[in-house]
């Protein structure tokens, strides 16, 4: 089922922002260490630093049997494995089914780098990452081991929240937790946590529509039709569709630049016949044979 369709001749867009909360933490937080994780591909960086014993022992695996003698070790890796067993015909090489393991922890470790961000104690963790409690703590160690100024930066909203009952992001907007009572603190400071990141990056993303959606209409480019999450969704006339994507990419990557801290909102942008069916750009396009 599809959400919208085009008009005839046109294809739809979609432009997401990358990882926009870690980026809105790196830059709330001042954490050189996640500012410069911002500069590649975030959750990869974060993988190799909080799995960095297993993925060293994945890559000094020269068997199967040693693979799984890892996943063995490693808790954390059994989903992996099982995986393998049900399609061993997907990893006709070692070097094939090492690549996949620490792509799996990869997407693991961004479980644990939006549980910590919101406040996920160890229990509730261990539950997502089907492993013990034990290691889940062990986990969200590293993870503020390695970036100590957001843990920083997270504890001291929480401590301004006890102290004023309110928050205020860097674009005006205020929460106030006006009934804090011992049984609600820990709610309260979970939702402290919560409120500045997601709402700094509401607001990057909402501020980037209402600007782009003229200019894409004074262009002729085709129209904006709605923000959804951290992306920008519309419809552009194929004959435009160059153009009118560096236009939305200057929009929404500039829109806001921090000027204190080396932080950068990037976009990925894909299109196709309807939203929710995209592909890559140059994909597509030469897909339909439009290659002008």
């Amino acid at each position: 089922m599809t959400l919208s369709v085009p008009q005839i001749f046109a294809v739809f867009f979609n432009c997401d922002y990358k990882q926009l909360e870690v980026r809105v933490a790196a830059w709330l937080s001042e954490d050189p260490k996640l500012i410069a994780a911002c500069k590649g591909d975030i959750h990869t960086v974060v993988n190799n630093r909080v799995f960095r014993f297993q993925i060293a022992d994945l890559k000094q695996c020269a068997d199967i049997k040693t693979v799984q003698e890892v996943t063995r070790k490693h808790i954390i890796l059994a989903g992996a494995y099982d995986y393998y067993r049900n399609n061993p015909t997907k990893f006709p090489t070692v070097e094939d089914l090492i690549k996949f393991c620490i792509k799996y922890l990869r997407d693991e470790c961004k479980k644990i780098t939006f549980g910590v961000m919101y406040g996920r104690e160890a229990f509730s963790l261990s539950q997502v990452l089907k492993c013990s409690e034990r290691d889940a703590q062990k986990y969200i160690d590293l993870f503020f081991e390695e970036y100590s100024l957001l843990f920083n930066y997270l504890e001291g909203r929480k401590k301004l929240v006890l102290d004023q009952g309110w928050l205020e992001t860097p674009f005006g907007r205020r929460r106030r937790f006006p009934y804090m009572t011992n049984e609600a603190e820990k709610r309260v400071l979970k939702q402290t946590i919560n409120f500045e990141i997601q709402s700094a990056a509401n607001d990057i993303c909402l501020q980037s529509y209402i600007n782009l959606s003229p200019a894409i209409r004074e262009h002729g480019y085709g129209s904006v039709k709605f923000p959804v999450h951290d992306a920008i969704a519309g419809s552009l006339k194929i004959e435009t569709v160059r153009p009118a994507l560096e236009l939305i990419r200057y929009h929404m990557e500039e829109t806001f630049r921090p000027v204190d801290v080396d932080v950068k909102f990037e976009i990925d942008q894909s299109i196709g016949p309807s939203y929710g069916v995209q592909k890559d750009v140059e994909m597509y396009l030469k897909e339909i044979g439009y290659a002008a």
